[in-house]
């Protein structure tokens, strides 16, 4: 995404999203919500928007605590209990190959 002039798009997700990082390389996006009974966090294929996979943290979903390693290969995630007297818990997530 190289500016804003593209035309939006809209991809399911799940509800109360509160996180969404798109791929260095642009071919898939990553959106994260803080949903109890659904996925925290949803890797979509772009352009298409079919779904590759879908975790469940076991945890609240820090806003915007996303982001994509380098390569692709993995996604970091960051969740935390809803009470947040636990500490933060960083999640490495693999992502297979495109």
């Amino acid at each position: 995404m190289a500016d804003l002039s593209q035309q939006s798009a809209f991809f399911p997700t799940t509800a109360y999203p509160n996180a969404v990082e798109v791929s260095r390389d642009g071919t898939r996006i990553a959106a994260g919500s803080d949903a109890t009974y659904d996925p925290d966090v949803v890797v979509l294929r772009l352009p298409d928007g079919i779904r590759e996979s879908a975790v469940e943290l076991g945890e609240n979903l820090v806003s915007g605590a996303l982001a994509w390693a380098p390569g692709g290969g993995r996604l970091y995630a960051v969740s935390q209990h809803w009470s947040a007297v636990e500490p933060p818990v960083l999640h490495v997530l693999p992502v297979p190959a495109a």
